[in-house]
């Protein structure tokens, strides 16, 4: 298992795909913060606090992992890798697992390089921040989370897919969907809840999904905190609430309930389990997949 880790990381940083990730990981913060000084200099001497850009990427890292993940794995397939290792005696688990952790490490350096370029450049151009590193740093760490599930969501998608052109297509529009449904139902409950009366909202008893069928009531909740695109939308209005807290101006932020049970765990279990259950349906069913 260490020798596949060690082959499959050594091999990952040769990879043109994944070097052009890095590069956007940091190229992107670059543009966005230089935008910013562009716009508060010339244009608006009081911009919005750049707090929440830190992990803007977790917006459309699925995309980003659905292609960097399908791409390399798919690479391993056409140039027969896989074959070779089930041949010199590794097992599939083994082989499933290691590209799984491989590509996981892989997208961990992506969000961190993404968040240190953003603060770092963020504080480099002055630009006004309302959070130090210290509390940045949490919303930072929860991300990884929402990257495993992702990781594991297109590595089943990719170890079962020998074709190296399938296998990305599919992978982008599972990406796509999860994406366009997690932010779908995140804007629909946070419209319903800023129509709602905050003395309604702050009584333990009362159910803002009451009008909705008993269905939606429980599909709704259960995948605005599942998501990960909508876990990165609460998130962001996490650090958006830390960032107005501090600064003394409540009242420029919609304080949202529903934001509780991320900051509780809740979808932090959620991620645990979609990880949990990908990597246990893949390595079945790669364990019976003909590699001839």
């Amino acid at each position: 298992m260490n020798k596949l880790l060690s082959a499959g990381f050594y091999k990952m940083c040769r990879s043109k795909i994944f070097r052009i990730c890095l590069l956007f990981s940091a190229g992107y913060p670059l543009f966005q913060m230089t935008l910013r000084l562009i716009e508060r200099t010339f244009y608006y001497p009081v911009s919005e606090p750049v707090d929440t850009f830190t992990i803007l990427d977790l917006m459309f890292l699925g995309i980003v992992l659905a292609a960097f993940v399908s791409l390399y794995l798919g690479r391993e397939y056409s140039d027969g890798v896989i074959r070779n290792k089930l041949i010199i005696g590794h097992s599939r688990m083994s082989i499933y697992l290691a590209n799984l952790l491989t590509v996981t490490l892989g997208a961990f350096l992506m969000h961190g390089i993404f968040f240190l370029a953003m603060f770092l450049l963020g504080r480099l151009y002055g630009l006004p921040m309302e959070l130090g590193f210290g509390e940045l740093a949490p919303a930072a760490l929860l991300g990884f989370l929402f990257i495993i599930a992702y990781a594991s969501i297109f590595t089943m998608v990719s170890m079962l897919t020998a074709s190296g052109s399938v296998g990305p297509v599919v992978a982008l529009i599972i990406a796509f969907f999860l994406m366009i449904i997690g932010i779908s139902i995140y804007s629909a409950l946070s419209d319903m809840y800023a129509e709602i009366p905050p003395e309604l909202l702050a009584d333990p008893g009362f159910n803002p999904l009451a009008s909705l069928p008993k269905w939606q009531q429980v599909l709704f909740p259960l995948l605005y905190n599942a998501l990960p695109s909508s876990q990165a939308m609460q998130l962001m209005d996490y650090v958006a609430y830390a960032g107005a807290a501090k600064a003394g101006h409540l009242s420029t932020v919609v304080i949202e309930p529903t934001v509780l049970p991320l900051l509780a765990g809740t979808s932090a279990l959620y991620d645990l389990l979609i990880a949990a259950l990908t990597t246990a349906i893949g390595i079945l069913l790669f364990r019976r997949k003909d590699l001839n």
